[in-house]
């Protein structure tokens, strides 16, 4: 393969389905270090080429713009002498109708504690969690996760592990100890694999990997607050031990 430029081809939380379009040609190729700045108004490969095709330096520009616009991905492969091909990809659009939220018939909207310290990732998920109509309350670190999980008693929480300071292992440990905490159910999501030691258990109902695939975070929250849902507890007060027994 040739050499690769890309133009505003960014790395993402969410790996979404998307169509790759291809446009391959076998003129004379662009060389390497052109390769970035030819997305950019007003460049060409070779300045004489303004004058010799009349060319102005928009039109990749605009392309990037249109492509971005609509949520996609353009870059290029060259080889001199050979031939540039073009690749962009446009996002797939999902059915209308699993953007609405699954439980928009209760009264009760789930509320989703993200604990990540990375800014744009808690960002990232925040807004795809809203689109959903999910509420959610983001935090930086384990030991504000714990302080928020105490007072807010969300749904869910999705934790990440890799955090300085108290990782969410540890996290999950004390979330696990604290009785106000302890029936949160814990959505791992974390660019660390999990092993057979890892699965799914008491303390956690579900691990989703970064880059994370959309249908599987919420069909993983479908399953964490379904499962919570049914797991309802009655304080019992009665003063006669024979009677409390039976109910």
């Amino acid at each position: 393969g040739g050499q690769g430029g890309q133009g505003g081809q960014g790395s993402s939380l969410f790996r979404s389905p998307a169509i790759l379009f291809t446009v391959r040609d076998t003129g004379r190729g662009i060389p390497s270090d052109k390769l970035e700045s030819i997305f950019e108004r007003f460049q060409q490969v070779d300045s004489s080429d303004s004058r010799n095709h009349e060319g102005t330096g928009l039109g990749l520009a605009i392309c990037k713009s249109i492509v971005q616009q609509h949520g996609g991905e353009i870059w290029v492969d060259s080889q001199l002498n050979e031939g540039s091909t073009f690749y962009f990809t446009l996002p797939v659009l999902q059915d209308a109708h699993i953007n609405q939220l699954e439980y928009r018939d209760s009264d009760h909207v789930p509320l989703v504690l993200v604990c990540d310290d990375d800014p744009e990732i808690r960002s990232q998920l925040q807004n795809l969690l809203e689109k959903r109509h999910y509420r959610v309350v983001t935090v930086a670190n384990g030991e504000e996760a714990i302080a928020a999980a105490s007072s807010s008693h969300p749904d869910v929480i999705l934790l990440d592990l890799l955090m300085p300071g108290m990782n969410g292992w540890e996290t999950l440990t004390v979330l696990k100890q604290r009785v106000d905490t302890q029936d949160i159910p814990v959505i791992i999501c974390s660019v660390c694999t999990p092993t057979d030691n890892s699965k799914p258990n008491q303390d956690f109902v579900n691990w989703v990997s970064k880059p994370l695939e959309e249908s599987l975070l919420f069909e993983s929250l479908r399953q964490a607050l379904t499962n919570s849902a049914k797991q309802i507890r009655v304080l019992l007060v009665e003063d006669d031990p024979d009677l409390a027994e039976v109910l």
